[in-house]
């Protein structure tokens, strides 16, 4: 086609040749990420990837009009029929640069591939006002990056291989200036120097690779790269640093269990992992759990004599490309010379094992020779003994990325790893899910030794049971192997577990003794390493192990009383050391020790500081534990009830209510007569509520009120027994508490919405809807939250009474959207039941039985009772019968009295349907007239009675008059009465 799209370098169309830019905004950058896709992409994900902070009506809106706006600038190119936009996919059927680099790319042809990206996707283009789209310009930018390379370095060794060392020599050049620590292409670029005669350069460049690699990552180069560099000649090759050396352990008499610690609460993770003969067998858990032990101890059990390859991962900032595999195979020359390896593959593995590669380099039969990472594939595949990755989340991508292509292709044996999880890279935890998608990924999670395991281990060390020193020892170490051992060698050294003596008693006083909770041992190692940084470093770390980390660089300057670039600076030199990933501790323990060390009265200035500082953006439970620490009660509790109303709407009661109960200990440790701790019981009140524990919901609040508490919290617990009366259907009590609240404070927003469930309970429509818009109105100049949610689909609610559900509906959708968004699992629940009550209304049963399936799918332990009713209505309507009336019997059996009552009336409906027997018939209308009895909404009564007109016998329907009452209903449901009665009457006559 003459029109062309590039997206590397600056985003622009080519049209006969001339280029016409584009300007980085929605419409443009739509094609872009149409051109990427390579393909049809859903109007759902694209919706998500330009705008996820708005609701799903608002953003497909939004990207309808954008669409319009990118075809406009097709359109203006001629060809704007190239973008196709179907109901719910959209792609682009136009030439692109992306398009052409992948298909060289996945084709082999190297040297166009190489020409094809000049610069990187979008340079120097920022997406002002998209941050999740970004997020995904940096993700792409690096995957066509990183194809790049690896084109480039086939293409190099290409020429290499075809004698064509100079321009081999001006590409690997580019993959430097790219990045300097790649050691795979130092070594490329050594072996050609010669050739290309460029020795003075290699060797220049040679010496910038050592000292940036030995600066900052403490790593010296591999020894084939020394070996290659030393062949240049030239004094001013430097040597090759020296490995650090460990300190020589100290000399001390352990006892067998010390030097040789058995192992403990293993045997079944012992088991499988011997067992197991094929897949990927990775061993997870905590440092120091003995990951790497349990793997020691399988490979003895094992037969004798094997070649074991053993890849170990290490911790540092930017490891090496397959520097990893390389140190693996260092020791095995022998072994991988007797593969019968191809000779060019031999070859290509020489620049790690020189001894492979004798003589002068033979091209390949098929005049491409095969590149480092396809040479390594190969040998992996016949490696004659098992493979064990140490440290899996550690490897670089290129070493996970050759690994992943051989255990790929070597389907025959097992595979063994260790890996924490929680540190696993974006590379390591595809891989492991393309295994497990396979169905060959077998996971050996390690959990901290039980106290019954430490139990064992301190008798085998002492000599004697000593259970309450086990529990001290469970208890201080948290079951961690390694802790354990560090402290029990501790106590060693220090002569303290000699038992001779006192038969045990000295240890076993321990358990009455706090301890801290890093071993000795361990912390010396820790304290060791953060000498190395200067006193403002330490003062900067100090600040974030209080913090919990570094995020906020502001913050932590003013509190550690330095300028801002002195904090940086603290940060950088923390990061280089190792003490900091990123802004987070590389390990808790730096972090324990650093607290340990902080005098009580700095802990509690800086947590205070923080509370303060960082209020806004602080999660609730967050705040709660920094005003705690710092010995503010009130803040503490203010920031605790939040913290467990949060989670109350969110749906984890469980978590709010042991909130309630550390703040009811912290202010009985330390009584604070001024502090309103009534409040405590309200919040009580609000999670049995949403547990639907009514009796201990209304326990709480009466509480509350004997209490005495201040006029705010008394209002609370009136407003949460207003909840609970109506939720029980006795109007009259409901009506009573709500009036009480207002008399304490009339003008609580909240109270509007408040007065529109008891209207809408009341069946008052328009009442309803005016105290309902009041209170939206106010909350729309609120951030959005479960309140304006909540308030929404009440308002919703309110157009459903009044017949207007076609009004009602993007009310309902706007809050269920928002509540999902959020988190509020009440919420959530409370507007999908009006959203399907909507949608039955409106004769979309189909529709509304999948929206209300699929949110009481999610629910867990909590169960909705009008959602799970609405739902049955809808289900029932489109002939699933039995899914209705399993619903209706969990509804029935609740403790919601009007969602009861409805569900009687449907599960009368049901028994009729089925043609039931008088008998059966009779006790669904009994049941009927129970639950009509035990509610005081006459919406809910008159749908009950309804289904006893339409289905009870005469005497049946004569026992429905004394229950109608001249009160308003909704049109729907006046007009299924008023016809039912109509019907009676004529049955009766007739």
């Amino acid at each position: 086609m003459p029109v062309h799209l590039h997206c590397f370098g600056t985003l622009r169309l080519s049209v006969d040749g001339d280029e016409r830019p584009l300007p980085a905004t929605a419409p443009a950058v739509l094609l872009a990420v149409l051109a990427l896709a390579d393909g049809w992409l859903a109007r759902d994900r694209l919706a998500l990837l330009f705008w996820p902070d708005v609701g799903t009506a608002d953003a497909q809106r939004q990207l309808r009009v954008t669409l319009h706006r990118s075809r406009q600038l097709l359109a203006a190119a001629g060809v704007g029929d190239a973008l196709v936009a179907e109901r719910t996919r959209v792609r682009l059927l136009l030439d692109s640069d992306v398009a052409q680099f992948m298909a060289a790319a996945h084709a082999g042809d190297w040297p166009a591939a190489v020409a094809l990206q000049p610069a990187a996707l979008m340079a120097g283009q920022a997406l002002r006002g998209f941050s999740t789209l970004e997020d995904w310009l940096d993700t792409e930018r690096d995957r066509l990056r990183g194809a790049w390379r690896r084109a480039a370095r086939a293409h190099a060794d290409a020429l290499e291989a075809a004698g064509q060392p100079v321009a081999a020599w001006a590409l690997l050049r580019r993959l430097l200036d790219d990045d300097l620590l790649a050691e795979d292409t130092v070594q490329a670029l050594l072996r050609v120097a010669p050739a290309a005669g460029e020795r003075a350069e290699a060797r220049a460049l040679y010496r910038r690779y050592a000292e940036r690699a030995q600066g900052e990552l403490g790593l010296p180069p591999l020894p084939q790269t020394v070996a290659l560099a030393d062949a240049l000649g030239g004094a001013d090759a430097p040597p090759a640093p020296a490995m650090p050396r460990p300190a020589p352990a100290p000399d001390v008499d352990w006892p067998d269990a010390l030097r040789t610690p058995p192992m403990l609460a293993r045997d079944e993770a012992l088991l499988a992992l011997t067992a197991g003969t094929h897949g990927f067998w990775v061993v997870e858990g905590e440092p120091g759990l003995g990951k790497t032990t349990l793997v020691h101890a399988a490979l003895r059990s094992g037969p004798r004599g094997v070649q074991v390859l053993w890849i170990a991962g290490r911790d540092v900032l930017q490891p090496a490309p397959l520097q990893a595999l390389a140190a693996a195979l260092a020791p095995h020359a022998a072994t991988v010379a007797v593969l019968g390896l191809p000779a060019d593959v031999r070859h290509a593995l020489g620049q790690w094992l020189p001894a492979l590669a004798p003589g002068p380099r033979t091209q390949a039969t098929d005049g491409r020779a095969p590149g480092p990472q396809a040479a390594l594939v190969g040998l992996l595949q016949r490696w004659p003994g098992p493979v064990v990755i140490d440290d899996l989340q550690w490897l670089d991508a290129d070493s996970v990325a050759v690994l992943a292509q051989a255990f790929a292709a070597g389907a025959g044996r097992a595979w063994w790893a260790t890996l924490r999880p929680a540190d696993a890279s974006l590379a390591v935890q595809d891989w492991l899910s393309a295994v497990d998608a396979e169905g060959r990924l077998h996971r050996l999670p390690l959990s901290p030794l039980p106290v019954t395991a430490l139990a064992t281990l301190a008798e085998a060390v002492t000599g004697r049971p000593l259970p309450r020193f086990a529990t001290w020892l469970a208890a201080r170490s948290g079951g961690n192997p390694f802790f354990a051992l560090e402290t029990l060698r501790s106590l060693h050294e220090d002569g303290r577990l000699d038992t001779a003596a006192d038969g045990g008693r000295a240890l076993e006083a321990l358990a009455d003794a706090p301890a801290p909770s890093v071993p000795p041992r361990a912390a010396s190692l820790v304290r060791r390493r953060l000498q190395r940084v200067d006193d403002a470093t330490r003062r900067v770390l100090r600040v974030a192990a209080v913090a919990g980390d570094a995020e906020s660089l502001v913050s932590l300057a003013e509190l550690a009383g330095l300028s801002e670039w002195a904090a940086a600076e603290g940060l950088a030199q923390a990061q280089a050391a190792g003490l900091l990933a990123g802004r987070r501790f590389a390990h808790d323990l730096l972090r324990q020790v650093l607290l340990e060390d902080c005098p009580e009265p700095v802990r509690a200035l800086l947590h205070a500081g923080i509370a303060t500082r960082l209020a806004a953006v602080l999660p609730p439970h967050v705040l709660a534990m920094h005003w705690w620490a710092a010995g503010d009660l009130a803040q503490g509790l203010d920031a605790t009830l939040a913290a467990a109303r949060r989670d109350g709407e969110r749906g984890l009661l469980d978590s709010g209510e042991r909130l309630l109960a550390d703040a009811a200990r912290r202010l009985g440790e330390c009584p604070a007569p001024a502090l309103d701790v009534a409040r405590i019981d309200v919040a009580r009140a609000f999670l049995a509520r949403q547990r639907l524990d009514l009796d201990a919901a209304q326990r709480a609040a009466e509480a509350a009120l004997q209490a005495l508490p201040m006029p705010a919290t008394r209002q609370a617990a009136l407003v949460e027994l207003f909840e609970i009366a109506l939720w029980r259907g006795r109007l009259d009590e409901a009506s009573a508490h709500l009036t009480q609240a207002r008399d304490i404070d009339s003008d609580l927003p909240t109270l509007w919405l408040d007065a529109a469930k008891l209207a809408h309970a009341q069946g008052d429509a328009e009442a309803c809807a005016e105290a309902t818009a009041r209170y939206v109105q106010w909350l729309r100049r609120q951030p959005p939250g479960a309140d304006l949610a909540g308030a929404l689909t009440s308002q919703g609610v309110a157009l459903d009474l009044a017949g207007r559900h076609p009004d009602a509906r993007p009310l309902h959708e706007e809050a269920l959207a928002i509540a999902r968004r959020i988190g509020a699992r009440y919420t959530e629940l409370e507007a999908a039941g009006n959203l399907v009550f909507c949608l039955g209304e409106m004769g979309r049963d189909d529709e509304a039985a999948r929206v209300g399936l699929r949110a009481l799918g999610g629910s867990g332990e909590v169960f909705n009772a009008p959602l799970a009713s609405n739902t049955a209505y809808s289900l029932l309507a489109v002939g699933r019968i039995d899914e209705a009336e399993r619903l209706y019997r969990r509804v029935l059996a609740g403790d919601n009295a009007s969602a009861a009552c409805a569900a009687s009336g449907k599960l009368l409906e049901i028994a009729a349907r089925r043609c039931g027997d008088d008998a059966a018939l009779g006790a669904a209308v009994d049941a009927v007239f129970a639950a009509v009895g035990r509610t005081e909404m006459y919406a809910v009564q008159a749908g009950a009675l309804v289904a006893v007109l339409n289905h009870g016998r005469a005497e049946d329907a004569a026992r429905v008059q004394p229950w109608l009452r001249d009160e308003p209903l909704y049109p729907g449901l006046k007009q299924r009465l008023d016809e039912a009665l109509a019907r009676r009457a004529t049955s009766d006559t007739s």
